[in-house]
């Protein structure tokens, strides 16, 4: 009889069977705005500067430079520090960072209106790096609660329907954000909106069925 089971044929999963689970759908939503966020940063920030300080082609370099690096790092780090020292709390950890990057995200373009000149530049630059390396550990949870919260048999197609949402958010981000540049004329209004959603999209995995390992295996 064990025999004959393990022989059984295994069930096709359908990728709509992904996009009708709850958990796959949160995360979705979660990466989409995630994504949104890191996107526009990195673009707007690059045009904010230009307007706002007029920098030198090797300063500009120097901060985008600086961008990616902090990124690296963050890839590198992410499922370690996760691991090491927020196993369990993952969700917390996620809120945590989305706080700080939010913070930090602000700062990025509220800086300048105090601090003028090169002062203004690099401490606005600072921010960004702190702000960018923060949005990315939240995305390594993003990545690694799908292990925690949806069934092994269709977590390939619900990592399908995430992605779709991370590529929603990276497409959008360029028409929504400067539609918010245009209505303002400046950069403020739209980065704290940014940050408003960045702070939404550490709330949003809250909403996460938890599962058992007994659920997660059979799906």
């Amino acid at each position: 009889a064990a025999a004959a089971a393990a022989a059984a044929p295994k069930k096709d999963v359908k990728i709509t069977e992904a996009w009708s689970n709850r958990n796959a759908m949160v995360l979705a939503v979660t990466l989409l705005l995630n994504n949104l966020v890191g996107v526009a940063l990195l673009n707007w920030s690059n045009v904010m500067y230009v307007e706002t300080f007029n920098p030198s082609t090797t300063a500009l370099t120097v901060v985008m430079v600086g961008y990616g690096i902090t990124l690296l790092v963050a890839t590198w780090t992410a499922a370690d520090v996760i691991k090491k020292f927020f196993s369990g709390r993952e969700k917390q950890f996620m809120f945590m960072m989305c706080v700080i990057g939010a913070v930090f995200l602000v700062a990025t373009v509220v800086v300048p209106l105090f601090v003028s000149g090169a002062a203004g530049f690099w401490i606005s630059a600072i921010c960004l790096w702190m702000s960018s390396m923060a949005i990315m550990w939240a995305f390594g949870v993003v990545l690694m609660l799908p292990y925690q919260t949806i069934p092994v048999r269709i977590i390939g197609s619900a990592f399908a329907v995430i992605n779709i949402g991370a590529f929603v958010g990276g497409i959008v981000q360029g028409s929504g954000i400067g539609i918010l540049v245009d209505i303002t004329g400046g950069y403020v209004v739209p980065f704290i909106v940014m940050a408003v959603l960045l702070l939404i999209s550490g709330l949003v995995p809250f909403l996460l069925k938890n599962k058992t390992p007994e659920e997660l295996a059979a799906g």
